[in-house]
Order: C-alpha cells, then sequence, then structure tokens
C-alpha cells in the first residue's frame, strides 16, 4: 500500500506505508513522545510484524543509554518472573512418579 505525499515544492509523490511509518516515528520521537506512546503508534500501522519490529528498533535506538539499560533489566525481570510462574504451573500438573522397588521397574 502507498501513501500519497503532497512535498513543500508541490509535487506529488507515493511514499509506502513503511517509510511514512518512519517518518512519524521519527517526527513524534523528537518531539518527545514517550516510548510507550511510540510502541502503541507503531501497533497500529498497517506494516507486517518484521516491519513494526524495524521501526521499534529505530524508536529504541532513539533512546538514551540509562534509559536502554533500564528497559532491559526491567524486561529481564519480567521474563524471569514469568518462566517461574509458568515453571511452578507446569511443576504442578506433571502426574507423581512413583518409585519402584529395587531392581524391578514400574508399568
Amino acid at each position: 500500500m502507498t501513501v500519497v505525499a503532497l512535498l513543500v515544492s508541490g509535487r506529488v509523490c507515493r511514499v509506502s506505508d513503511l517509510i511514512h511509518c518512519q517518518d512519524v516515528v521519527e517526527r513524534i520521537l523528537r518531539d518527545g513522545t514517550t516510548l510507550g506512546d511510540v510502541e502503541v503508534y507503531i501497533e497500529r500501522c498497517p506494516l507486517d510484524d518484521i516491519e513494526k519490529a524495524g521501526l521499534w528498533m529505530l524508536a529504541w535506538a532513539h533512546q538514551d543509554q540509562s534509559t536502554q539499560l533500564r528497559l532491559a533489566k526491567e524486561m529481564l525481570a519480567l521474563v524471569s518472573s514469568v518462566s517461574k510462574v509458568a515453571q511452578a504451573a507446569s511443576n504442578r500438573r506433571a502426574p507423581a512418579r512413583r518409585s519402584a522397588p529395587a531392581g524391578r521397574s514400574v508399568s
């Protein structure tokens, strides 16, 4: 899909959705929009997941290093807690194994 753009020179040109969305992301980042709000915008873009991932990486690259580090640590903490919950749920669902007397197998 393409977007028709009217240039300052008065010329009309076609711009791909990806380029249009990239321009918007860069503009709203310059305007001081939060990363969370940029993510909401990206999610609503009419793009494939890989294109959205590219826009997200662009937005991420615009964050200062301390923000990147903080967000990475928050994500790791979230993933760690989700993994622990999933493991605990898996352990509760696993059937108990019976021990066989020495030399005999359990059928």
